[in-house]
């Protein structure tokens, strides 16, 4: 019993509160970064309602206004259609432009279904009627050349402009046509030589209406009338033009606009 208690109380007096190991320093244990990204404010980690609810209005604002502005061109096409018969305004300016990017949005489609079926009721072409590179393969030879033939008839020249706005197809045929020259055959260049076909276009500013017509204007300014045929006779060029008006308007095939410059220098219909 005795030699219990005394080593009891040895291991008492030698026991030691060990130190802390050198090889394991006393640091602070850092929670991750993702727990102290979970314990952040919540302010900075939800949406409030208000911004949530500022962002939609923008969106839609933004839509809004996109949309407006699609219908807004679309009326304007509308207008051009009633002008010149067409919905294909050409290339050159800003309604030209929205054309081509609707054909765009089309091929790739991304068109809004209403968007495409209100230029169907237009008559909108989904390829662009002034893009022609055959002019044998990709149009009715026979139609674009009564087409032509019409155009001559009423203009007095075979000076079509690629950007014939009354029949872009046509402008696009004739400039095809003078491409393909070399490669449309004795029968179809006789064909066209015979309908005064120019294979050189001569056009400069202007149309070549607005050509002639400055030139019988000018005519006026120092007969103080529009008979050319009175002056210089049936066969002058200019006269000539001017039968070919007097033609197209009994037919009902000259333009409103056209008569109306006609009318301002007292045309002789």
């Amino acid at each position: 019993m005795f030699s219990v208690s005394v080593l009891a109380v040895a291991f008492l007096v030698d026991w030691r509160v060990p130190s802390p190991s050198p090889s394991l320093p006393n640091r602070r244990v850092r929670p991750p970064a993702n727990c102290a990204a979970d314990m952040g404010s919540a302010d900075a980690a939800v949406t409030t309602p208000a911004s949530a609810s500022e962002s939609a209005a923008s969106t839609g604002a933004a839509a809004a206004a996109n949309e407006a502005a699609w219908w807004a061109m679309l009326g304007q096409l509308r207008a051009y259609a009633r002008e010149f018969g067409n919905a294909d305004a050409p290339l050159g300016n800003d309604l030209g432009r929205w054309c081509a990017a609707q054909r765009r949005v089309r091929a790739s489609g991304r068109l809004a279904p209403a968007r495409e079926a209100a230029l169907d009721d237009l008559g909108f072409s989904w390829t662009s009627p002034s893009d022609v590179d055959d002019p044998v393969a990709q149009r009715d030879w026979g139609e674009m050349c009564r087409k032509f033939a019409a155009y001559r008839a009423a203009e007095g020249d075979g000076q079509v402009p690629k950007k014939y706005k009354l029949d872009p197809s046509l402008g696009g045929w004739v400039a095809a046509v003078r491409r393909a020259r070399a490669t449309l055959g004795e029968a179809r260049t006789a064909e066209l030589d015979a309908l005064g076909f120019e294979w050189v276009s001569t056009r400069q500013c202007g149309s070549a209406f607005m050509h002639s017509f400055r030139e019988l204007r000018a005519f006026y300014d120092e007969h103080g009338h529009t008979d050319v045929r009175r002056v210089d006779g049936d066969d002058a060029p200019l006269a000539r033009w001017c039968a070919a008006q007097r033609k197209a308007y009994a037919k009902g095939q000259l333009p409103p606009k056209r008569s109306g410059y006609l009318d301002g220098i007292e045309f002789d219909w």
